[in-house]
């Protein structure tokens, strides 16, 4: 019997457990989901100079990224493309 009554212990213990770690999910999507929606209200404000001069940014930092990468990655083969890295899309 006293078996049994661990067994149920241990159950109300990962029942617990699984609660917390849903909590715990359930509060990180919510998270992710507002800053998604608060990036996309600040994306739509902006111009297209704004998005312009982030683009020459991103490809001022890729070209300084291929200039170091020869003495870091030294005889190593490189992909050849200079495009900028892809941003996780906002939808």
């Amino acid at each position: 019997m006293n078996s049994l009554s661990s067994a149920i212990s241990e159950m109300k213990a990962e029942q617990a457990r699984m609660r917390a770690e849903r909590k715990r999910l359930a509060k990180e999507l919510k998270n992710a989901q507002r800053r998604k929606r608060r990036l996309r209200t600040k994306a739509r404000q902006l111009t297209n100079e704004d998005l312009l001069a982030v683009l020459l940014l991103r490809q001022e930092a890729t070209r300084e990224r291929a200039a170091d990468a020869p003495s870091e990655a030294s005889g190593s083969a490189s992909s050849g493309s200079n495009a900028a890295p892809a941003a996780d899309p906002v939808e």
